[in-house]
């Protein structure tokens, strides 16, 4: 599945530069729910997480990050107005021909 693609993909090239890096995975099984994002995201950043990455479609990741002070990735859309200090980069969807 392309989830699981995903997570194989960003842990492998974040091993090339980090050898120790550690990922842990919150599954929320939905798309798009802002309140279960954001408690996802708290419970990654209590377990000392320090940079966020997400395949759901809200900015509640993005704005936990930003509100700790931590880095994340967008997601399917520029997310850097909800993270003007968290945000490295964003996965764009253009489903544009």
């Amino acid at each position: 599945p392309e989830v699981i693609r995903g997570i194989n993909s960003a842990y492998l090239h974040a091993k090339r530069v980090n050898p120790d890096v550690e990922f842990s995975v919150v599954w929320v099984y939905t798309w798009e729910d802002a309140a279960k994002e954001a408690d996802a995201a708290e419970a990654l950043i209590n377990q000392g997480a320090d940079i966020l990455m997400q395949h759901t479609d809200t900015t509640a990741p993005m704005l936990k990050a930003e509100e700790a002070g931590i880095l994340a990735f967008g997601q399917a859309s520029d997310m850097i107005a909800a993270g003007p200090n968290a945000q490295l980069t964003s996965i764009i969807d253009d489903w544009a021909p």
